[in-house]
Protein backbone atom coordinates (compact mmCIF):
# COMPACT_ATOMS: atom_id res chain seq x y z
CA UNK A 1 0.00 0.00 0.00
CA UNK A 2 1.62 3.34 -1.20
CA UNK A 3 1.97 6.24 1.06
CA UNK A 4 -1.34 8.14 -1.43
CA UNK A 5 -3.53 5.95 -0.35
CA UNK A 6 -2.31 5.75 3.23
CA UNK A 7 -2.87 9.64 3.41
CA UNK A 8 -6.69 9.30 2.44
CA UNK A 9 -7.35 6.67 5.10
CA UNK A 10 -8.07 8.29 8.55
CA UNK A 11 -5.99 8.27 12.02
CA UNK A 12 -8.08 5.67 13.20
CA UNK A 13 -8.22 3.12 10.51
CA UNK A 14 -4.23 3.64 10.02
CA UNK A 15 -3.87 2.39 13.69
CA UNK A 16 -6.11 -0.70 12.68
CA UNK A 17 -3.87 -1.57 9.74
CA UNK A 18 -0.47 -1.03 12.16
CA UNK A 19 -2.22 -3.33 14.78
CA UNK A 20 -2.90 -5.34 11.97
CA UNK A 21 0.75 -5.78 10.54
CA UNK A 22 2.20 -6.31 14.31
CA UNK A 23 3.30 -2.51 14.81
CA UNK A 24 3.85 -0.86 18.48
CA UNK A 25 2.72 2.56 18.33
CA UNK A 26 4.38 5.12 20.28
CA UNK A 27 2.00 6.85 22.31
CA UNK A 28 3.37 10.41 21.22
CA UNK A 29 3.31 9.14 17.07
CA UNK A 30 2.23 11.55 14.55
CA UNK A 31 -0.17 10.54 11.51
CA UNK A 32 2.58 11.11 9.15
CA UNK A 33 5.16 8.82 11.83
CA UNK A 34 2.07 6.00 11.58
CA UNK A 35 1.95 6.30 8.17
CA UNK A 36 5.91 6.01 7.79
CA UNK A 37 5.81 2.93 9.89
CA UNK A 38 3.35 1.24 8.38
CA UNK A 39 5.09 1.66 4.95
CA UNK A 40 8.33 0.31 6.29
CA UNK A 41 6.52 -3.10 7.36
CA UNK A 42 4.32 -3.38 4.29
CA UNK A 43 8.32 -3.23 2.29
CA UNK A 44 9.57 -5.91 4.98
CA UNK A 45 6.46 -8.13 4.45
CA UNK A 46 7.70 -7.64 0.50
CA UNK A 47 11.16 -8.64 0.63
CA UNK A 48 10.24 -11.59 3.21
CA UNK A 49 8.02 -12.87 0.13
CA UNK A 50 10.37 -12.23 -2.29
CA UNK A 51 13.05 -14.33 -0.72
CA UNK A 52 10.79 -16.95 -0.25
CA UNK A 53 10.09 -16.87 -3.96
CA UNK A 54 13.67 -16.64 -5.39
CA UNK A 55 14.15 -19.77 -2.55
CA UNK A 56 10.86 -22.00 -4.12
CA UNK A 57 10.58 -20.47 -7.73
CA UNK A 58 9.64 -23.70 -9.59
CA UNK A 59 8.15 -24.62 -13.03
CA UNK A 60 4.73 -22.57 -13.08
CA UNK A 61 4.70 -21.07 -9.90
CA UNK A 62 7.07 -18.21 -11.42
CA UNK A 63 4.52 -17.56 -14.19
CA UNK A 64 1.78 -16.50 -11.91
CA UNK A 65 3.98 -14.42 -9.31
CA UNK A 66 3.68 -10.90 -10.14
CA UNK A 67 5.56 -8.07 -8.10
CA UNK A 68 5.10 -4.77 -8.17
CA UNK A 69 8.08 -2.59 -7.37
CA UNK A 70 5.40 0.72 -7.22
CA UNK A 71 2.38 -0.99 -5.34
CA UNK A 72 0.83 -3.77 -3.16
CA UNK A 73 -1.36 -6.43 -4.57
CA UNK A 74 -4.53 -6.00 -2.39
CA UNK A 75 -6.84 -8.79 -0.86
CA UNK A 76 -9.40 -8.96 0.73
CA UNK A 77 -8.19 -7.92 4.08
CA UNK A 78 -6.13 -5.02 2.57
CA UNK A 79 -9.21 -2.98 1.40
CA UNK A 80 -10.21 -0.21 3.29
CA UNK A 81 -13.50 1.43 3.00
CA UNK A 82 -13.16 5.64 3.08
CA UNK A 83 -15.18 7.25 5.27
CA UNK A 84 -17.51 9.92 4.11
CA UNK A 85 -15.60 12.96 7.12
CA UNK A 86 -12.34 12.55 8.85
CA UNK A 87 -14.09 14.90 11.73
CA UNK A 88 -11.47 18.15 11.07
CA UNK A 89 -12.27 21.54 10.47
CA UNK A 90 -10.89 22.26 6.55
CA UNK A 91 -12.01 23.85 3.24
CA UNK A 92 -10.78 23.45 -0.04
CA UNK A 93 -11.80 25.38 -3.19
CA UNK A 94 -11.30 23.97 -6.47
CA UNK A 95 -11.82 25.94 -9.89
CA UNK A 96 -14.68 24.09 -12.69
CA UNK A 97 -15.05 26.77 -15.48
CA UNK A 98 -14.57 29.94 -15.40
CA UNK A 99 -17.72 31.01 -13.82
CA UNK A 100 -18.13 28.03 -11.39
CA UNK A 101 -15.85 26.46 -8.72
CA UNK A 102 -16.44 23.54 -6.58
CA UNK A 103 -15.55 23.78 -2.40
CA UNK A 104 -15.68 21.21 0.13
CA UNK A 105 -15.26 20.74 4.11
CA UNK A 106 -15.94 19.69 7.40
CA UNK A 107 -16.21 21.06 10.61
CA UNK A 108 -15.22 19.22 14.30
CA UNK A 109 -17.56 17.39 15.71
CA UNK A 110 -17.26 19.44 18.70
CA UNK A 111 -16.45 22.40 17.49
CA UNK A 112 -20.12 21.99 15.46
CA UNK A 113 -21.30 21.61 19.08
CA UNK A 114 -19.84 24.52 20.75
CA UNK A 115 -21.35 26.59 18.18
CA UNK A 116 -24.36 25.01 17.21
CA UNK A 117 -25.01 25.51 21.80
CA UNK A 118 -24.19 29.27 21.51
CA UNK A 119 -27.71 30.80 22.11
CA UNK A 120 -27.16 33.92 20.01
CA UNK A 121 -25.84 31.61 17.02
CA UNK A 122 -27.35 32.75 13.61
CA UNK A 123 -25.79 31.17 10.35
CA UNK A 124 -22.97 28.79 9.11
CA UNK A 125 -22.00 30.10 5.80
CA UNK A 126 -19.27 30.03 3.30
CA UNK A 127 -17.76 33.93 2.38
CA UNK A 128 -16.20 34.16 -0.63
CA UNK A 129 -13.78 36.94 -1.49
CA UNK A 130 -12.55 38.63 -5.29
CA UNK A 131 -8.90 38.77 -4.07
CA UNK A 132 -7.30 39.66 -7.77
CA UNK A 133 -4.59 41.75 -7.38
CA UNK A 134 -4.92 41.91 -3.31
CA UNK A 135 -2.52 40.68 -0.68
CA UNK A 136 -5.17 39.62 0.77
CA UNK A 137 -5.62 40.02 4.78
CA UNK A 138 -9.15 38.85 5.50
CA UNK A 139 -10.17 42.44 5.67
CA UNK A 140 -9.30 44.01 1.80
CA UNK A 141 -10.63 42.30 -0.67
CA UNK A 142 -12.08 44.06 -3.37
CA UNK A 143 -15.56 42.45 -2.79
CA UNK A 144 -17.24 39.31 -1.29
CA UNK A 145 -20.26 38.01 -1.07
CA UNK A 146 -21.95 34.80 1.47
CA UNK A 147 -23.61 31.75 0.94
CA UNK A 148 -25.39 30.05 3.69
CA UNK A 149 -24.82 26.54 4.46
CA UNK A 150 -25.87 24.33 7.22
CA UNK A 151 -24.21 21.85 9.46
CA UNK A 152 -24.82 18.80 7.43
CA UNK A 153 -23.60 19.74 4.01
CA UNK A 154 -20.19 18.84 2.96
CA UNK A 155 -19.60 20.39 -0.64
CA UNK A 156 -21.01 23.17 -2.68
CA UNK A 157 -20.93 24.33 -6.76
CA UNK A 158 -20.38 27.71 -6.09
CA UNK A 159 -21.18 30.52 -9.09
CA UNK A 160 -18.52 32.92 -9.80
CA UNK A 161 -19.13 36.34 -11.01
CA UNK A 162 -15.65 37.14 -12.87
CA UNK A 163 -13.62 35.18 -15.60
CA UNK A 164 -9.49 35.28 -15.13
CA UNK A 165 -9.92 36.31 -11.39
CA UNK A 166 -8.66 35.42 -8.09
CA UNK A 167 -10.85 34.31 -4.88
CA UNK A 168 -10.63 32.59 -1.44
CA UNK A 169 -13.63 31.55 0.62
CA UNK A 170 -13.93 31.07 4.26
CA UNK A 171 -15.58 28.67 6.40
CA UNK A 172 -17.62 30.89 8.72
CA UNK A 173 -20.53 31.06 10.71
CA UNK A 174 -22.36 34.33 12.56
CA UNK A 175 -23.19 34.85 16.47
CA UNK A 176 -24.96 38.34 16.89
CA UNK A 177 -24.31 39.20 13.70
CA UNK A 178 -20.88 39.20 13.48
CA UNK A 179 -18.25 37.24 11.74
CA UNK A 180 -16.02 34.40 12.59
CA UNK A 181 -14.00 32.57 10.59
CA UNK A 182 -13.74 28.58 11.14
CA UNK A 183 -10.82 28.53 8.51
CA UNK A 184 -9.59 29.66 5.51
CA UNK A 185 -9.65 27.89 1.89
CA UNK A 186 -6.57 28.31 -0.68
CA UNK A 187 -6.94 30.73 -3.37
CA UNK A 188 -8.10 29.74 -6.89
CA UNK A 189 -7.62 31.60 -10.06
CA UNK A 190 -10.60 31.50 -12.57
CA UNK A 191 -9.59 31.02 -16.46
CA UNK A 192 -10.58 32.96 -19.51
CA UNK A 193 -13.95 31.66 -21.38
CA UNK A 194 -12.55 33.31 -24.41
CA UNK A 195 -9.19 34.00 -25.65
CA UNK A 196 -7.51 37.68 -24.92
CA UNK A 197 -8.85 40.32 -27.33
CA UNK A 198 -7.83 40.72 -30.66
CA UNK A 199 -7.13 44.88 -32.13
CA UNK A 200 -5.94 46.15 -35.33
CA UNK A 201 -2.43 47.64 -35.24
CA UNK A 202 -1.40 50.66 -37.78
CA UNK A 203 -0.97 48.70 -40.66
CA UNK A 204 -4.44 46.88 -40.43
CA UNK A 205 -3.24 43.86 -39.99
CA UNK A 206 -5.38 41.78 -36.93
CA UNK A 207 -2.69 40.91 -34.18
CA UNK A 208 -3.12 39.30 -30.91
CA UNK A 209 -2.38 41.82 -27.76
CA UNK A 210 -0.64 39.31 -25.78
CA UNK A 211 1.05 37.74 -28.66
CA UNK A 212 5.12 37.94 -28.67
CA UNK A 213 7.56 39.07 -31.05
CA UNK A 214 8.13 35.34 -32.73
CA UNK A 215 4.24 34.56 -33.45
CA UNK A 216 3.13 34.87 -36.81
CA UNK A 217 0.44 37.93 -37.69
CA UNK A 218 -2.12 37.58 -39.98
CA UNK A 219 -4.29 39.52 -42.49
CA UNK A 220 -7.50 41.26 -41.17
CA UNK A 221 -9.07 39.44 -44.57
CA UNK A 222 -7.68 36.05 -43.87
CA UNK A 223 -5.28 33.51 -42.42
CA UNK A 224 -2.43 34.28 -44.67
CA UNK A 225 0.96 35.37 -42.09
CA UNK A 226 1.87 38.36 -43.00
CA UNK A 227 5.15 37.53 -43.92
CA UNK A 228 3.50 36.80 -47.54
CA UNK A 229 1.85 39.98 -47.67
CA UNK A 230 4.78 41.84 -47.07
CA UNK A 231 7.10 40.00 -49.63
CA UNK A 232 4.06 40.54 -51.86
CA UNK A 233 3.99 44.19 -51.45
CA UNK A 234 7.76 44.30 -52.27
CA UNK A 235 6.98 43.25 -55.60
Amino acid sequence: MTRERLQLISTSELEKIARIQGIEIPIDSSRQCLIEMIVDAFNENKRDRELQNNLSILGEERKYYITRDEDFALTDTDIYPLPLRYNETYVVFMVRDPNCAFAYWDVEDQQAQVIKANDHFEQLLLRVYDVELVDFDGTNANSFFDIPIQFADLSWYIYLPHQNCSYVLDLSYLIDNRFHCLCRSNVIKTPRRTPPDFTLSGSGVRQNQLADETSPSYSSLGNIPQRIINKVRER
